[in-house]
């Protein structure tokens, strides 16, 4: 089921919202790194991230890395886990969420360092096996 994490919402300045834009609206979710010497985690960056909850029956996340003042975007796409991270923040365990690659024709890249999540509200297609038959 769809999500957010209130206490990661954006409340003041450009892309605020509150909890009246139920699932919609900005977000930023620290990412901590542990200090193994201090033994102490330390924030080294957040996912912002835009969620809109209808978007022509589909959920959606857009994710990008910024560094710790919120103002600068990191020059990368999020790794695997950090997708995982906003995931989870936003669907429970147990749902199917995807990202596309679709025709080239169909492209929309407004920014080259964001990736999508999406989930189908239903009724949606199941996802392919974890596995392939045909390198056996």
């Amino acid at each position: 089921m769809f999500h957010v994490p209130e206490q990661h919402r954006v409340l003041t300045g450009q892309g605020a919202t509150n909890k009246s834009a139920g699932n919609n609206g900005v977000f930023y979710i620290p990412l901590r790194k542990k200090q193994f010497l201090v033994g102490r985690e330390i924030t080294y960056g957040y996912l912002q991230i835009v969620a809109s909850e209808d978007q022509g029956g589909w959920e959606h996340i857009s994710v990008c890395v910024v560094h710790p003042d919120k103002k600068r975007v990191a020059e990368r796409c999020p790794t695997w886990d950090e997708m995982c991270v906003a995931k989870d923040a936003f669907w429970d365990d147990t749902d199917e969420c995807i990202q596309f690659h679709p025709p080239k024709n169909e492209y929309v890249n407004t920014h080259k360092w964001v990736l999508h999540i999406w989930k189908r509200r239903a009724p949606y297609r199941k996802i392919p096996p974890s596995y392939v038959d045909e390198m056996k």
